[in-house]
């Protein structure tokens, strides 16, 4: 199929160059010819030529017919200076792909084939400018009617077929999550996650893939675009099988800590996408994780006041609402393990002494008088303080009462505990006095014993 278009419309040009452009049979043609000593090559380079001439000049000027060899210099030279249509990106881009298809369908040899794509490729660095300065303006819009939302999406399917591996991926995964619908997630991951075996056939292009994927999370957080971190979940569970669930909820919510702004209503949309528990390996051992583990990590790594900062408790308290069990379910677990000593949320908020968390797992029906794997805890989390003399699994109280530091937090745990049996651990009272001693006098017989209590809870 041949197209000859009208290079003087300039209301329809661009409409008319992208449905061409869309059509790999779409060849442009020419009525040029040049003398015929200097050969079909030069003919059909010349008739290449001259029609990027009338494009970008608007019809006014061809080229020589003389001398070919001048006549070329001379196309280049002027189409190289033409700045009218040559500052629209999207028009860039589609004379190049007719001018690919056209030199593609030449009967010349590829040698020859190359040689046109060559002189032509100018055209298509054109559009990379073009697109890269735009692409800096979008990660920084912040569009607001449903037009300029539309005009950006449509934007972007032509810029990720310019700007993509052409080092700038991470920064358009960025704006693709912001502003991007599904098709161009896609669109984004096909080239990086489409193919398994060459996603993972170098570590530079599986740490390109983890990188696309960070930041196409990142904005769709930030623009609360939740059409594209769909369609990012998706991808990355297609990617990554069973660990996709892991690494989705891992990056979302370290970007959720990192910026601090993510709105309620579209946090819970993000973790509605996953699962409260993730499969994943220990040390290649299949093991369960639970979403507050991955927020206890990522909060520890990021937060200044790690479990103790406000926006991580309120996370905390979004992931509860959605899965009330999580607060007795063991935040890591090997599936073949059977004992009942396990690390639970509540055992971390106390060996990070975080009485935010520890307030708001004792009020979601946190467990006060579990059993710890104290060896376990620390290894997870080796940025808390070990107490000396505690090992093995132990009860929670006793892993409070181990420093006095955590003494107002074992307090919580006695408050708490209606059973009482924590009470009797840490031998406030026996057995026998358990049904008549009431939690009043039991607080007051637990600061006699541990007087820094009342202390250090107003450090």
């Amino acid at each position: 199929m041949a197209i000859q278009l009208n290079v003087t419309d300039k209301k329809n040009l661009t409409l008319a160059l992208a449905k061409a452009a869309q059509d790999p049979e779409m060849v442009l043609t020419t009525h040029f010819s040049v003398r015929k000593k200097d050969g079909k090559i030069k003919t059909f380079t010349l008739s290449v030529l001259n029609l990027l001439v009338r494009f970008f000049t608007l019809g006014k000027k061809g080229v020589a017919t003389t001398q070919a060899k001048k006549s070329v210099e001379v196309a280049l030279k002027t189409v190289q200076a033409s700045q009218s249509i040559f500052q629209d990106a999207a028009n860039c881009n589609h004379m190049y792909v007719l001018l690919k298809h056209t030199i593609a369908k030449a009967r010349t040899t590829s040698t020859e084939k190359q040689q046109l794509i060559k002189k032509a490729s100018f055209v298509r660095q054109q559009a990379f400018k073009l697109f890269k300065n735009r692409l800096e303006d979008l990660k920084e819009a912040k569009p607001e009617a449903e037009a300029e939302k539309t005009a950006i999406q449509n934007e972007l399917g032509i810029m990720l077929q310019v700007l993509q591996n052409g080092g700038l991926d991470s920064e358009l995964a960025l704006v693709v999550g912001k502003f991007g619908s599904e098709t161009a997630i896609k669109q984004l991951f096909a080239i990086t996650m489409d193919s398994k075996d060459k996603v993972f056939a170098t570590k530079v292009s599986q740490n390109k893939a983890y990188h696309i994927l960070k930041n196409a999370i990142s904005g769709s957080l930030l623009a609360e675009n939740k059409e594209a971190l769909k369609a990012i979940y998706a991808k990355t569970i297609n990617w990554l099988d069973n660990r996709g669930s892991f690494f989705f909820a891992g990056r979302m919510i370290k970007e959720a800590v990192k910026m601090k702004i993510v709105q309620d209503d579209f946090f819970d949309f993000a973790l509605s996408l996953g699962q409260p528990t993730i499969l994943t390996k220990i040390e290649e051992r299949p093991a369960k994780v639970s979403l507050l583990y991955i927020l206890s990590r990522r909060a520890l790594l990021d937060c200044k006041d790690g479990l103790n900062d406000e926006y991580v408790v309120s996370l905390a308290e979004k992931i509860l609402a959605r899965f009330p069990n999580l607060v007795n379910i063991p935040v890591i677990r090997e599936i073949d393990k059977t004992s009942e000593a396990c690390v639970s949320p509540l055992c971390i908020a106390i060996s990070q002494n975080s009485p935010k968390l520890v307030d708001l797992f004792l009020q979601k029906g946190a467990n006060p008088d579990a059993l710890v794997l104290v060896e376990e805890l620390y290894r997870l989390y080796p940025s808390a303080e070990q107490p000396e003399g505690i090992s093995g699994p132990v009860k929670l109280i006793n892993l409070a009462l181990a420093k006095p530091t955590l003494y107002p937090l074992a307090k919580k745990l006695i408050e708490a505990d209606k059973t009482k049996q924590t009470w009797v651990d840490a031998e406030l009272i026996t057995e026998e006095e358990r049904e008549e001693t009431s939690v009043e006098r039991v607080l007051e017989k637990f600061e006699e014993k541990f007087p820094l209590a009342e202390q250090t809870a107003d450090l």
